[in-house]
């Protein structure tokens, strides 16, 4: 056989040994002692609501993160037209693990902007002030995907993975419901369908809200209904684990940025604890965050990637 062919066959056959591989990586090895620091961090910018300072200083820091993990940074950036205001100019961060494999893909999603606006406040002459921190919602899940990459690289799991930050989740005022908002989720994954690249994702998990104290993150109705093989392999992991800060699946359904995927026919969940009480108000502040409850949300969404791993090597 020639050194040509044999070439084609090692192509052919290296994303399925990629695939195949046992992950020499645990749940326990997410300690969120590092994502509590990258949690710290964000806060530190301040707002980071869609085109602010703090957002783009995000952006930067999150870039720093990625460009010591084994795997390729992408791009994903462009604009969304909203009708009834200006475009929204919006920059996803993008990594892969494992890029060269183009089939079954895992994606976790979290979005890294803040609510620009308190609209949540009792006291509505706060409801356009500037202000928002966002350190659950919109931080914790970063800071979570953050130290989860480092833990796949730093143990080689070589598992296909993307992690996406998306951006302008909630950019906009309420009255652009639904139309205004998730624009960095739809953004990507209109990108994606543009390119014929979407059917490489064999499933989706985004978090959001999940680092409150006293937290109790499940899954939402929607994953449910829409994704339900999907939605019942995640709590499996949940229940697995019989972590405190994960509870069965909410009662509730929401829209989020698992929603553009779910839209586009990609089996999409989301992980979200929208009884958090400081939601979108100027009290949502690291004070009221739980490091144990993202060290337990990380482990649980790591035991997920290790559970689609090697389900999708059989």
């Amino acid at each position: 056989m020639g050194s040509k062919a044999l070439g084609l066959i090692l192509m052919a056959i290296l994303p399925t040994q990629i695939w195949a591989q046992d992950p020499l990586v645990n749940a326990t090895d997410f300690e969120g002692r590092q994502a509590w620091f990258h949690l710290e961090q964000l806060v530190s910018f301040g707002e980071r609501y869609t085109g602010s300072p703090g957002n783009e200083q995000a952006k930067n820091y999150m870039r720093s993160v990625f460009q010591n993990c084994q795997g390729q940074l992408r791009e994903s950036h462009g604009t969304m037209e909203v009708e009834g205001t200006e475009p929204v100019k919006i920059e996803n961060i993008w990594f892969q693990f494992a890029p060269e494999v183009k089939e079954n893909r895992l994606l976790l999603g979290t979005h890294f902007d803040t609510r620009p606006w308190p609209d949540r406040e009792e006291d509505e002459s706060l409801h356009r002030v500037r202000g928002v921190i966002g350190a659950c919602d919109g931080g914790s899940g970063t800071a979570i995907l953050l130290e989860l990459a480092s833990v796949l690289s730093e143990k080689n799991a070589n598992i296909p993975v993307d992690i996406v930050m998306f951006d302008a989740e909630e950019p906009l005022p309420k009255e652009f419901i639904p139309k205004g908002y998730f624009l960095g989720s739809r953004k990507f994954v209109f990108d994606r369908v543009k390119e014929g690249t979407l059917s490489q994702y064999g499933a989706v998990l985004v978090i959001d809200v999940v680092g409150g104290k006293n937290a109790q993150v499940g899954l939402d109705q929607s994953s449910i209904a829409r994704a339900p093989r999907w939605s019942a392999k995640i709590q499996n992991a949940i229940e697995k684990l019989d972590l405190p800060s994960l509870r069965l699946p909410a009662n509730y359904s929401i829209w989020d940025d698992h929603t553009a995927f779910q839209n586009a026919g990609v089996p999409a969940a989301l992980m979200i604890d929208y009884d958090y009480p400081y939601l979108d108000t100027l009290k949502d502040t690291l004070d009221k965050c739980d490091p144990q409850a993202v060290k337990e949300v990380g482990q649980t969404v790591l035991q997920v990637v290790i559970d689609h791993g090697k389900s999708a090597s059989r």
